[in-house]
């Protein structure tokens, strides 16, 4: 796993100081719309593997699930390049239904 700080202290609201892991991850949830982008996260082991929880940013804490996160950027680039073939594939499919409509 590819991470930027091993054992980083972290003060969670009403429990002691744990460790936790920071580590890269790269966010294609908004590929088609806002692009691919980097976020500092921390891996939410006490709920799901899968979940990460970005840190540093605002007072309400911003949660991403898989597919949506990826550790390398070639991994969220290959997840952006699947979204938009499945996109273009449905927009030719209503363009199709379209042309053969009859009024």
């Amino acid at each position: 796993m590819g991470t930027e700080a091993e054992g980083v202290w972290h003060l969670r609201q009403g429990k002691e100081k744990e460790a936790v892991t920071i580590m890269k991850a790269w966010i294609s949830k908004y590929a088609l719309t806002q692009g691919i982008f980097c976020i500092n996260a921390e891996i939410c082991l006490d709920v799901n593997k899968k979940m990460i929880q970005e840190t540093g940013k605002g007072i309400y804490p911003i949660y991403y699930h898989k597919p949506d996160w990826y550790e390398t950027e070639q991994e969220a680039k290959d997840q952006a390049e699947l979204m938009r073939k499945k996109k273009i594939a449905s927009l030719e499919k209503q363009v199709a239904k379209l042309k053969e409509m009859k009024f």
